[in-house]
């Protein structure tokens, strides 16, 4: 499965080398900032069940973890993060699948063609 795809839960799947790709293109200046920019964005996905929005938040604050570890061993240079990571950056990052907006209200008539006079 090709990143950004979906899989067969119905999952978003991203590498964390896109994540990175568009944190660094936040046009934030402070990695607090990106981070944060990087959160709404992946909260765009959404809305998703109460459950899904906590594993969520629980996976974003790994991943939050260990890109600033992994940014600040890299002295906070660009191509040394890629070339010390590779592998990592090449693992995925799971977006929970979307809710099912549910329209409140009567249902939907059938459309039956033309009615027939008795």
């Amino acid at each position: 499965m090709d990143a950004g795809e979906a899989s067969s839960s119905g999952c978003l799947v991203k590498t964390r080398k896109e994540l990175f790709v568009y944190l660094m293109e936040s046009g934030a200046t402070k990695f607090d900032e990106k981070i944060k920019k990087l959160e709404e964005y992946l909260l765009t996905f959404g809305p998703f069940s109460e459950e899904d929005f906590l594993k969520f938040k629980d996976d974003f604050k790994h991943l939050k973890c260990d890109l600033k570890a992994r940014w600040t061993s890299a002295f906070y240079k660009k191509e040394r993060f890629l070339k010390q990571n590779e592998s990592w950056l090449n693992m995925a990052f799971t977006i929970p699948k979307k809710v099912k907006q549910v329209s409140s209200g009567r249902p939907q008539k059938e459309a039956r063609g033309e009615k027939q006079k008795p």
